[in-house]
Formats: structure tokens, sequence, C-alpha cells
């Protein structure tokens, strides 16, 4: 098995002058929505919108920066992971 890496890989190829200046001669064509069938009626429908029910968040608080404070906090930290 063979396997490499070019650096090259993904880069744009940028167009020369040339392409650039032959690009703006050409006509450009437009199209309308009729010239492709397309019908803006059946492309929208009306959807319902529902929003997720709230729910109460769950907080602990405790207050100090005392070593019993500190062990609360861990403890409660190994509850949750």
């Amino acid at each position: 098995m063979l396997l490499f890496h070019d650096t090259d890989i993904n880069s744009p190829q940028i167009p020369s002058m040339k392409a650039i200046l032959g690009a703006a001669k050409k006509p450009v064509q437009v199209w309308s929505a009729a010239d492709i069938g397309f019908n803006a009626e059946a492309a929208w429908s009306e959807q319902q919108v529902a929003a997720p029910k709230q729910r109460e968040r769950q907080r602990i608080v405790i207050e100090g920066d005392g070593e019993e404070q500190i062990a609360a906090f861990a403890e409660n930290l190994r509850k949750v992971i």
C-alpha cells in the first residue's frame, strides 16, 4: 500500500487574466421563476412552532469559603460528574 500527501491538495486554481477577461465578455442568462418551473405557493407551507417546556433550574448555593463549604462543593461536584 502506498500513501502520500500532496501539499497542493484543496488549493483553488486561480484563473488567468485571459480567462477573467474572457468571462467578462460572455453573456449572462437570466431566468425567471416561471422559466425554471418554480411555484412559490407549493414551496412554502405553514408549520407549527412550539417552544420546549420551561423547567425550573436546579441550583445549590454554598456560602462561605471554609473547609466545610469546600468539602460540600466537592461532594456536589462528584454527584453531577
